[in-house]
């Protein structure tokens, strides 16, 4: 289950409130000093959501969403607002991307004009060969993915997103100038994960970078991730967050606290 998209088939309206949280253990001795131990919890992460001008469709969704998680108690998978959702995205030669066997992909040292890591994807194969990454995410949504291409000689790849059921792809061409790929898609991951792939033409050697995926309908600026990408899969709506008050006919703003 995913957090409801607004018509837009974005998952929020921005500012998002974002706080962490660490526990301690301390230790109060009798002559007041304190002791302070280590953190005896993991960190707990808290978004605040605030809707303003929402249809009425729009606000019963969430209402919905809310009423339906919290009565229950059960966990969601949270999609981080403004993260690239893809884990290691400056990493593609390492888990957890995979690739097909005549596949190359190296991490190189040279970097973009803005520091983007550049992968160089080589296929000696006879065929198509791709590389991937499945990311553990459940429910429907709008999805985005992306990344930027460069080639000395003008190639043709194929960008797509995957789930047990259904598969979105989209021809990205590679020029000897960087030019970005992009592929949105409504899909449906019951059950998950979603696969993000980049499929390269036989013979062709391809630079890449900037891979990400996105929980909306068009990319946004790269955000580079050296670790586990945006995507929380033991979230809980915080009881008694979810406040509503109708501005208009049609016409409401609400918030909602989700911790993971």
């Amino acid at each position: 289950m995913l957090l409801p998209q607004l018509i837009s088939k974005c998952t929020v309206q921005y500012r998002v409130e974002r706080s962490i949280r660490r526990r301690f253990l301390n230790n109060a001795l009798r002559n007041g000093r304190v002791i302070r131990g280590e953190g005896i919890r993991p960190l707990s992460r808290r978004w605040r959501l605030s809707y303003r001008g929402l249809t009425r469709e729009e606000c019963s969704a969430i209402e919905s969403f809310y009423a339906t998680v919290n009565s229950s108690g059960s966990e969601f998978v949270f999609l981080e607002p403004a993260s690239n959702l893809i884990s290691y995205s400056e990493s593609a030669a390492d888990p957890p991307w995979q690739h097909d066997p005549q596949l190359s992909v190296t991490n190189e040292e040279e970097v973009t004009a803005d520091g983007t890591r550049i992968h160089r994807v080589t296929n000696s194969g006879m065929n198509s060969q791709s590389l991937w990454q499945d990311i553990e995410i459940t429910g429907l949504g709008t999805f985005c993915a992306s990344c930027c291409l460069r080639s000395s000689i003008v190639s043709i790849c194929a960008l797509s997103m995957k789930t047990s059921s259904q598969t979105a792809s989209k021809e990205v061409e590679a020029r000897d100038e960087w030019k970005q790929g992009y592929l949105g898609a409504e899909l449906e991951s019951e059950p998950g994960p979603v696969r993000v792939e980049l499929a390269i033409p036989p013979g062709a050697s391809i630079q890449v970078s900037a891979f990400q995926l996105e929980n909306q309908p068009f990319p946004s600026t790269y955000k580079p991730t050296a670790a586990a990408g945006g995507v929380h899969s033991s979230a809980k709506t915080v009881d008694g967050s979810y406040v509503v008050a109708q501005i208009g006919p049609d016409w409401f703003d609400c918030e909602l606290t989700v911790e993971a």
